[in-house]
C-alpha cells in the first residue's frame, strides 16, 4: 500500500509491503541500489529516510523521500516516476495518492518516452 505524508522538506512516500516477503524491498535496495514499489515508483537506496518500521500492522513500512518542496511546488525526480524530466505539482489544490500517478491497470501515467 502506498500513501504520502508531508514533512518540512516536502513529501514522503510510505510503502507498506504488499506481498508475502516483507524483506524483498530491503534485499533489492541492498543488491541493486533501487526498487520499484507498487508497480510504478522507482526509488533508490539514497531515497530511504530510515530503516523500515512496523506501523499499525505486521508488515514493515518503508519511508522514502518522494519530493522536495520549493516555491509552492513539489519537485518529484523524474526517475521515481519513470520519466526523463522532474515533475512539478502545486503544493495546494491536489490530493496526492497512488492513483494520481498509476492508472487503474498499473500503468505509469508519466511514462518514459524515447
Amino acid at each position: 500500500m502506498i500513501s504520502f505524508e508531508e514533512d518540512d522538506r516536502g513529501l514522503v512516500l510510505l510503502y507498506e509491503v504488499e506481498n508475502n516477503d516483507p524483506e524483498w524491498a530491503s534485499k533489492r535496495l541492498k543488491d541493486d541500489g533501487e526498487v520499484t514499489v507498487s508497480n510504478g515508483f522507482t526509488v533508490e537506496s539514497t531515497d530511504l529516510l530510515k530503516a523500515p518500521s512496523k506501523r499499525g500492522g505486521e508488515d514493515p513500512v518503508y519511508e522514502f523521500r518522494f519530493a522536495e518542496k520549493k516555491a509552492g511546488y513539489y519537485r518529484i525526480p523524474g526517475r521515481i516516476l519513470g520519466c526523463d524530466h522532474d515533475v512539478l505539482i502545486a503544493v495546494k489544490g491536489i490530493r496526492l495518492e497512488r492513483k494520481t500517478f498509476i492508472a487503474e491497470r498499473n500503468i505509469r501515467i508519466a511514462a518514459r518516452t524515447h
